[in-house]
């Protein structure tokens, strides 16, 4: 079969789904030396690929008319068999004879979940995915899902089924941990750690508003805002030595201040998974977390859940993980579960298989 991969979030995103598709995609070339795979971006990619995988460069780049118009058209044009848009939103047109297959990683902008106003990035990508999904579902012949709580929601919405394909990390080498500590004017174990955004469901706010009232003599490191604006207009003017943001730091830089933290903060009020929660597992750090989302499945009964919004319930959490140590023995058995992406290839394989039969 020769099989389209929407490509584009892979090579911008070093964020959750940037990072599935990537990832997904470097199994699926171990595995699959059969299949002809036309990997469709943006820009041009020096990045070597086997011999049964081709890179698809598009005239120019924009979001939705990439997603809409160009992609639809090249993959009539190179005669695609079977196509994979993975970030959440797909086609409305496309040839009936290219099956169309979806993942989804949440429904998050299906509702409204935080406070939305003034973000109008936020706003108009939540429209244009909700108009694309509700518009365009009938013609995906498959869905995927990164959660099992994620495939819940699509069956309550949509009355539709998907195929629960993991999220998976693979262990990474810890940067050098002195260099990034200095760099912050940090020591190992005296500051509480969280990898987080702007986007109103991260819900940063509420961490923000404890570390610069009733936590102020704990330290908080923030990964995930770099923007000095986006920091300002987050603290709102307020003076709060104790609050850390990093800039842009590498992977293996991130990896070093998980593992030197005293504690990680995960107070999302929705997930479709939570990455950042396997790596400070990896690290061997205590974790405190919402109980929304897919946190819950992502954790396996590990660390401690909280009420994201109940500032007294968090401040509580935190001053006793502060004090007291944190069981963490179920961790490797529940990162065992999650870092195996030959596991996700074989079963996105066995998707391909199955349309493969239809053809004889």
């Amino acid at each position: 079969m020769k099989i389209g991969i929407d490509y584009r979030f892979a090579i911008k995103s070093t964020r959750g789904i940037g990072y599935y598709i990537r990832e997904l995609v470097q199994a699926l070339m171990k595995l699959d030396h059969e299949n002809t795979y036309l990997l469709y971006v943006d820009q041009a990619v020096s990045q070597t690929l086997p011999p049964n995988f081709y890179w698809r460069v598009l005239p120019f780049a924009n979001l939705i008319i990439s997603e809409q118009l160009l992609l639809p058209f090249y993959a009539k044009k190179d005669r695609i068999d079977l196509f994979w848009y993975p970030s959440n939103s797909g086609p409305i047109w496309l040839s009936r004879s290219i099956h169309l297959l979806l993942t989804i990683h949440d429904l998050i902008f299906m509702q409204k979940v935080g406070n939305t106003s003034g973000y109008f990035r936020h706003r108009f990508g939540e429209y244009y995915r909700k108009w694309s999904l509700v518009w365009g579902i009938s013609r995906v012949d498959e869905l995927m899902a990164v959660s099992q709580f994620t495939a819940d929601e699509i069956r309550t919405r949509f009355n539709r089924e998907a195929q629960v394909i993991y999220n998976h990390v693979l262990p990474i080498t810890v940067a050098d941990s002195e260099e990034i500590l200095v760099r912050y004017h940090l020591k190992s174990k005296t500051y509480c750690y969280t990898i987080s955004g702007i986007a109103p469901h991260k819900n940063i706010q509420t961490l923000l508003k404890l570390f610069s009232t009733v936590l102020r003599n704990e330290l908080l490191v923030i990964t995930g805002i770099p923007n000095r604006a986006h920091q300002r207009a987050l603290l709102n003017g307020t003076c709060c030595p104790n609050i850390i943001f990093t800039d842009f730091i590498s992977e293996g830089e991130k990896q070093a201040l998980l593992k030197n933290a005293r504690l990680f903060l995960f107070l999302s009020l929705y997930e479709g998974f939570g990455i950042p929660l396997l790596e400070a597992m990896q690290q061997h750090v205590p974790i405190i977390a919402s109980k929304q989302g897919a946190i819950t499945e992502v954790l396996g009964g590990n660390g401690v859940l909280v009420d994201p919004l109940a500032l007294n319930e968090i401040e509580s959490a935190i001053k006793q993980a502060l004090e007291e140590p944190q069981d963490m023995r179920g961790y490797p058995v529940q990162l065992a579960k999650f870092t195996h992406w030959e596991e996700s290839a074989q079963n996105f394989l066995a998707i391909i298989e199955k349309y493969k039969k239809k053809y004889g």
